[in-house]
């Protein structure tokens, strides 16, 4: 017996061997239908949190673009780092891969200078989203700083039609541009924590691919468990505003120091 009848858009259910009224549904198959389905994806969200236990590991390739005419010479074209990202439910922590050791002549100075010099624009990040926290340690000549932030508050404009597989992870594309920055990431919501290398967080997904005129962050394995989560505390602490003002006078003095040697030369 069918117990659903038609009655214009809405269907009923009919009781009438059971009792001579009729209950009225106010919502046809396919809203149930897509409900269902919502139900069930929220499932194996749920499942994959669980399964995950909230932590994880991720590398990533971080690939610096260098200024065309930058003034340093044997500067390369593009540098590798490699990266990792440890992460918890409400926390992460990002920094250069240690244990991955580059094979450099020891006799090519230069080599060991642009190598010592690339790396070091590799900041470290401590992030707790429970808190709205970021720690970030920066080596800037010789010297250590720590520099304690909110974390970044980048208004996404999430793209979800166009979608990509890394590392066997479905991502979503989102993107954000402003005044000073334009960037294109790809999160995954198969890792539902707000992380990502660098300073980048904020999306319903860890962060797997981000790319921007000035480096390119694509993620190389994924293991899930045992992360170690660091807060940097070896620098002086110093403001954000600070210390972007002695990043500049610094920067100045070395571009000077360069310009001068260059207009020594024969």
């Amino acid at each position: 017996m069918n117990c659903f009848k038609p009655f214009g858009p809405l269907y009923v259910f009919n009781f009438y061997q059971m009792n001579p009224y009729y209950m009225i549904f106010f919502v046809s198959p396919e809203k149930i239908f897509r409900t269902i389905s919502w139900a069930v994806l929220l499932l194996s969200v749920v499942l994959t949190m669980n399964a995950q236990n909230g932590q994880g590991i991720v590398d990533y390739k971080y690939t610096l673009y260098t200024e065309e005419g930058s003034g340093f010479p044997g500067m390369p074209s593009s540098y590798d780092i490699m990266t990792k990202l440890n992460y918890t439910d409400s926390e992460s922590f990002f920094e250069r891969d240690k244990d991955v050791v580059e094979v450099i002549d020891p006799t090519d100075r230069r080599a060991r200078w642009i190598s010592r010099m690339m790396q070091n624009r590799i900041s470290s990040y401590y992030k707790n989203v429970k808190e709205n926290q970021m720690i970030e340690s920066v080596h800037l000549f010789g010297k250590n700083f720590i520099i304690p932030d909110s974390l970044p508050s980048r208004k996404w404009k999430i793209s979800a039609g166009e979608q990509k597989d890394i590392l066997g992870y479905l991502c979503m594309k989102a993107i954000y541009r402003d005044s000073s920055e334009n960037v294109i990431v790809y999160f995954t919501p198969q890792i539902p924590w707000p992380h990502g290398p660098a300073d980048f967080n904020g999306l319903p997904g860890i962060i797997l691919e981000v790319q921007s005129a000035d480096f390119h962050i694509l993620a190389q394995n994924v293991t899930t468990g045992n992360s170690v989560i660091s807060i940097p505390r070896d620098g002086e602490q110093m403001t954000r505003e600070s210390f972007n003002t002695l990043r500049e006078e610094k920067m100045k003095e070395r571009q000077e120091m360069w310009g001068d040697r260059s207009r020594r030369r024969p």
